[in-house]
Formats: C-alpha cells, sequence, structure tokens
C-alpha cells in the first residue's frame, strides 16, 4: 500500500472534522440509528437480537449483526449508554478514514498516479452528505470501509496476482455483508471476473485451489449468522430486509405512481391473502418476509414498464440529496429543518433569522453539481484516453448501486456511492489542472 505525508495530514483533516462534530453533536442517531441501539441493548439485557424495544423480544433478523454487535461491546464495557453512543459515533469517523484510504489505494492502483489517488480522498471527504452520514450511529461507515478494501484487493490481485489478496479480498466481502447485505451480489460477480480472468491467463484450472480458499474463507465469515437464521426461523436467508423492503417501498412506490386510491389497502389485502395460505406454525419473520418478496417480485415482474417508469421518475431525486437537513438534525436546529422543509422555489421568504439553512443548503447544491461535472468529465477523458478497465470498473459499480438502491431514495443510501464518484471527478479534475494550469 501506498501511504505519504500529504495522504496522512488529509486523512487526520477528514477524521478530525467529523470527530469535532460529533462533540458538537446534539444527536447523532440519524435515520435508524435508535434500531440499531434498540438491538444491542436486546443482545446486552435478554441474550436476542431482535429489533423490538418490548420487554419479550422475539428475534429478528432486519438488519446484519456485526454493527450492533459493536454496540453491545461497548455497552459491556461503558455504563453510560451516552458515552457509548459518542464512542460508535468517533468510530465511525475512524471508518471513515479508513475508506478514504482504501479509496486512495484503489484509485492509486487504477491510475498509477498519487494526485489522482490525492483527489480522489479530497473530494470523497468533501462531499456534502458524507459528513452527516459518516457520524451518525448507523453501519454506513463501516460497510463502505469493508466494501473499499475489499476491492481494493480483489483488484490488487488483478494487478499483482498475489494469492494473499484473493483471499483477503473474499474475506472482506463477507465482512461487509455482515455490515449491510447489498454487497452479497459482489460474491457472483467475483467469481465471475475471476473465472475469467484466470482463463484469459490459460491458468484456470491451476488456480482453482486459491479460487476454493478464498470461497471458503467468505463462507466461513458469514456462516455463523446464516446457521443462526436457520436454526431460529427454519431458512438459511441472510437477512428480511430484502423482502419488507421491496414490499413495503419499491412495491408501493410503483403502486403510488400508477395512481392506485388506497394503496395500503391493496398492500394488505395481497398479505392478508399470501399469509392465509401459510401454516400459521410456519409463520416468523423470516418467512413472512420471504412471502412479501414473492409478492412483490410478481407483482413487479407483471407491471415491469410500470415499475420501471417508478425507478426513472423517482431515483434521480437521490442524487439532490445533501445531506444539509441530517446535518442541522445533529445540531438539534429544529427551526433549520422546518425552513428546509417548507422551502419552496416559487415562493420565497428568505429573512435574516432563516439566512443560514437556506445558504448551506445552496452552497451544498453548488459543491453536488460542481463533483457531478467532475464526474461526467472523468468519465469523457477515461473512454478518450482508452482507460476502458477503469471506465467500465466505475460505471459497473454506480450502475450496480443504483439498480440495488431502486425508487428508495433515502440520501444515505446515496453514501456508499460516494466514492466511486468521487474516483472518476479525480480523473476529471486532475485533467483540468493540468489541461489549464501547467504553465503554474
Amino acid at each position: 500500500m501506498v501511504f505519504n505525508k500529504k495522504l496522512g495530514i488529509l486523512l487526520l483533516g477528514i477524521i478530525l472534522i467529523r470527530v469535532i462534530i460529533v462533540f458538537c453533536a446534539h444527536n447523532l442517531e440519524g435515520d435508524d440509528g435508535g434500531r440499531y441501539l434498540t438491538e444491542a441493548i436486546n443482545l446486552n439485557q435478554f441474550g436476542i437480537f431482535s429489533t423490538q424495544n418490548v420487554l419479550n423480544p422475539q428475534p429478528t433478523a432486519h438488519d446484519m449483526p456485526l454493527f450492533p454487535g459493536l454496540i453491545f461491546v461497548l455497552l459491556l464495557l461503558f455504563k453510560s449508554q451516552f458515552i457509548v453512543l459518542k464512542i460508535v459515533s468517533v468510530l465511525n469517523c475512524l471508518f471513515f478514514g479508513l475508506s478514504s484510504f482504501a479509496l486512495y489505494q484503489i484509485s492509486y492502483l487504477l491510475s498509477k498516479k498519487q494526485k489522482v489517488a490525492f483527489l480522489s480522498v479530497l473530494i470523497f471527504g468533501l462531499f456534502p452528505d458524507s459528513f452527516p452520514y459518516s457520524v451518525f450511529y448507523m453501519p454506513e461507515s463501516l460497510f463502505t470501509a469493508f466494501l473499499l478494501f475489499s476491492i481494493y484487493y480483489f483488484v490488487h490481485w488483478l494487478f499483482i496476482f498475489k494469492n494473499k489478496s484473493l483471499i483477503i479480498s473474499f474475506t472482506l466481502l463477507g465482512f461487509s455483508i455482515l455490515v449491510k447485505p447489498i454487497s452479497i451480489t459482489f460474491f457472483p460477480i467475483y467469481i465471475f471476473i475471476c473465472i475469467v480472468f484466470l482463463l484469459t491467463q490459460k491458468i484456470l484450472f491451476k488456480k482453482v485451489p486459491l479460487l476454493l480458499i478464498a470461497v471458503v474463507s467468505f463462507f466461513m465469515v458469514i456462516f455463523p449468522w446464516v446457521y443462526r437464521n436457520y436454526k431460529v426461523f427454519g431458512t438459511p436467508e441472510i437477512s428480511s430486509i430484502t423482502g419488507t423492503n421491496l414490499f413495503y417501498c419499491n412495491y408501493r412506490y410503483m403502486l403510488e405512481d400508477q395512481n392506485i386510491v388506497n394503496v395500503d389497502s391493496v398492500l394488505n389485502e395481497k398479505k392478508s391473502f399470501a399469509f392465509n395460505k401459510i401454516d400459521t406454525n410456519h409463520m416468523n419473520y423470516m418467512t413472512e418476509s420471504i412471502i412479501l418478496r414473492n409478492i412483490a417480485q410478481s407483482e413487479i415482474k407483471s407491471n415491469l414498464h410500470d415499475y420501471i417508469h417508478t425507478i426513472l421518475t423517482r431515483h434521480p431525486r437521490l442524487y439532490a440529496g445533501t445531506g444539509t437537513i441530517a446535518l442541522f438534525s445533529i445540531f438539534g436546529d429544529t427551526t433549520a429543518i422546518q425552513y428546509l422543509k417548507k422551502f419552496d422555489v416559487n415562493n420565497i421568504s428568505i429573512k435574516k433569522s432563516n439566512l443560514l439553512p437556506y445558504f448551506l443548503q445552496l452552497v451544498s447544491w453548488c459543491l453536488l453539481a460542481f463533483f457531478y461535472i467532475l464526474f461526467v468529465y472523468g468519465l469523457i477523458i477515461l473512454f478518450i484516453e482508452k482507460k476502458y478497465y477503469v471506465f467500465n470498473f466505475i460505471l459497473f459499480a454506480i450502475f450496480y448501486l443504483a439498480i440495488v438502491i431502486g425508487p428508495v431514495v433515502a440520501t444515505r443510501y446515496k453514501f456508499v456511492m460516494l466514492p466511486f464518484f468521487s474516483l472518476a471527478a479525480s480523473f476529471g479534475l486532475y485533467h483540468f489542472r493540468n489541461l489549464h494550469f501547467r504553465h503554474l
């Protein structure tokens, strides 16, 4: 790995700014930090992994275990919940720093230029939505760190061909899944790329043992959680979140865009009809999730044109999210949040008392627009310079995550996309800088 003084200073600055936010914060819960805290408390008090905030919680598998497990360990060490949550948020700042370090290594491998790698980290650290969502006690920073390091070691194996890099990559991918399940599809993608790459090198059969070791290392990481779900729910499904999100979000949004009069009635009717066919003795949180997933998938397939329309109309809103409201929520400024939520471009009434939230929102939008322009420019430069492997790598990552996110456009879901936007933007900024300021 490459490290230098400038990178160290940049990483330190990125981390310290976020640590300062943590210690000045009024509220670090974010969108659903409270749910992860509940899971950790249930583990601590009842020895049960559950999202239910009740005296007798039942086992659930909505979230993955690693991040709540981290909070659980800290609850064992510290009696004060306030201190625990502050520590978790500080750790998230460090995880974000690790994500930035991994991005630097990926950028350097792909560009062979330290300046491009440096710029990618700088842009990543300056994305407006990276500030609040890197400090909330939610799993975004931890997940991104595991995923980016997994990608780094995978790319390192493709370039340098060290056997241990492939094993480390698959192992870290497993850990990323234990934080958030959205990276699970990377596993077959890794396998496919490995097979194609080894076939082109004409050494597939020679490297089969290596590939098997990497696959085994991956399954060793996720097996305990899969086994737990099988013992508790009777199915090796990894999480119930896929089914519930697909039904209550993706399918629901499609119905709303079809102008269905009473969406809740349609959802309840579909759910009741399907549940009545199942023996109640076999019903649990995971089997319910599977049923909901099957309903949603069937309805979406039957109305694929409408679902594509829903994605195309809703998904672009994701990229306008700046995290400004989330940032004000950290500092407990409810007045600023109300101003931004009631913002109407057709009837703007700005007073001195509410100038700050509008100003920060405007600055955030300008910064986002600048980075997006650099992103597009960077892709154009990569294509013109025939760096197709980098071009395809970035586009694939963006499109993969865009498909996974679909019409569910909470700003925090964009967080994991930021490294790939930053990578392309760094190529654009590097080329623009050299083109216009090389005489300086």
